[in-house]
């Protein structure tokens, strides 16, 4: 699964390393991506699709977390598993023996220590499982790319692959 953030002006932060928490939202407002079959497995909380992607201008309060127009747009996101979700009823929750976001190595300068950090929020829910969880909230920033006196556009892509126990990839695109 693939989250594409872009942001028109944004903002700056830290990653909040958190407990895990048990109890998921229903429907998730950014869903997986695939066969509808799937699509309730991996669903993302804590931000608002806009044409499949978050789209947020930078100190907007409605999803500039920090409100404030400073060059970075900043979101809480929570992995949520298995989440029973009324928008897909074809979609049967099932058990989720691993989930990995795709990262660079911790020596390259592309690494994204936000992503580790969503991942050890991942980490802590102890899978394998077949319950209904997410992740703690994590930040993730998108820092808007400059060109002169000029906010551009900025944007961060978080990838993911779940497997079931029986080895089926799901929610990875």
């Amino acid at each position: 699964m693939r989250i594409r953030v872009f942001v028109v002006s944004a903002l700056a932060a830290l990653v909040s390393w958190t407990q895990a928490q048990a109890a998921c939202p229903g429907d998730c407002p950014i869903p997986g991506t695939g066969s509808t079959l799937t699509e309730c497995v991996v669903e993302y909380d804590g931000a608002t699709l806009n044409y499949k992607k978050i789209r947020c201008t930078d100190g907007d309060t409605s999803c500039d977390l920090d409100g404030v127009a400073n060059g970075i747009c900043r979101f809480q996101l929570r992995a949520c598993l298995n989440n029973t979700d009324p928008r897909f009823p074809d979609c049967t929750p099932t058990d989720v023996a691993s989930f990995t976001f795709k990262n660079k190595p911790i020596t390259s300068k592309r690494y994204d220590a936000q992503i580790a950090g969503f991942q050890a929020a991942v980490d802590a829910l102890g899978l394998p499982t077949a319950a209904s969880v997410c992740s703690a909230p994590q930040t993730v920033t998108v820092p808007l790319k400059v060109k002169g006196p000029v906010f551009r556009r900025g944007k961060k892509k978080i990838r993911q692959i779940a497997l079931t126990t029986g080895g089926a990839a799901i929610a990875t695109r």
